[in-house]
């Protein structure tokens, strides 16, 4: 959900893990699947989580500038430029706009290891979940064979040690940051890949689904040639009424700071 809404300019939003029910959803990943929603803005999102919760109520109306903390250097890998202007002037926006903006501290957990920890987890619950559908090869795709296959070979150890490994980093997360209300990352490497051969890298979102975090595409910038690009806000496990207020927040900024 979050790099497409990002290549599309919309709003995506992945619930924290246990939101909603997944009745009649096919499951890959019982640790990281959850479902997610895309909408025209993040207040429209807003609404539609509360129409599918009950009792249903409307949401929050944005209570004032946020405190966020801008993650620039993730180390998940590089970056198009657009995407760092962007996320340079969604940061500059919401600061201009009153918010409390704060650079990612030292000592936070490494994402490229929570990641890791995110593939193993998802190669070795994938595989169990889709052996069924593992005994007919060749009608699966090259991509999700060679998942089914990778699962196969994860022993139990190290899919215990990857559970770990992400549980751990969210509690260091989260006491790095403390007084921050939410995380403004990159929701992908840059615009929307050419062609229909890859719809580009998920690893900016692998960090946060393996630590069940919530996580919103806030749309309303993009590349010099008008190509959209999204940044990702991402909160607390079951914050995500405050996550999606925030989203709504910066939206505003930025749409507002466009028609100027």
């Amino acid at each position: 959900m979050i790099r497409p809404a990002s290549y599309c300019g919309v709003a995506g939003y992945t619930a924290t893990p246990g939101t909603f029910p997944l009745t009649g959803i096919k499951g890959l990943s019982h640790t990281l699947d959850t479902l997610g929603l895309l909408a025209r803005g993040t207040r429209d999102m807003a609404l539609l989580r509360a129409a599918l919760l009950a009792p249903a109520r409307r949401p929050a109306a944005p209570d004032g500038p946020p405190a966020l903390v801008v993650w620039r250097n993730t180390g998940l890998g590089p970056t198009d430029p657009a995407m760092d202007r962007a996320l340079d002037q969604a940061a500059r926006t919401a600061a201009e706009a009153g918010a409390r903006i704060v650079e990612a501290p030292s000592g936070l957990p490494s994402l490229p290891d929570v990641a890791e920890a995110h593939a193993t987890v998802m190669a070795y619950e994938a595989a169990r979940s889709l052996s069924a559908e593992r005994t007919r090869p060749k009608l699966l795709s090259p991509q999700l064979l060679e998942l089914l296959i990778t699962g196969d070979r994860v022993g139990r150890v190290d899919y215990l040690a990857a559970l770990d490994r992400a549980a751990a980093a969210r509690r260091e997360l989260w006491e790095c940051l403390d007084g921050v209300e939410a995380i403004l990352a990159p929701a992908a490497p840059g615009p929307a890949p050419y062609g229909l051969a890859s719809t580009g890298s998920p690893v900016f979102s692998r960090p946060w689904q393996a630590m069940g975090l919530p996580a919103v595409t806030v749309p309303g910038l993009a590349t010099s040639d008008g190509l959209p690009l999204g940044v990702q806000l991402v909160a607390r496990p079951d914050d995500d009424e405050r996550l999606l207020t925030a989203g709504a927040w910066l939206e505003q900024a930025l749409r507002s700071r466009s028609a100027v």
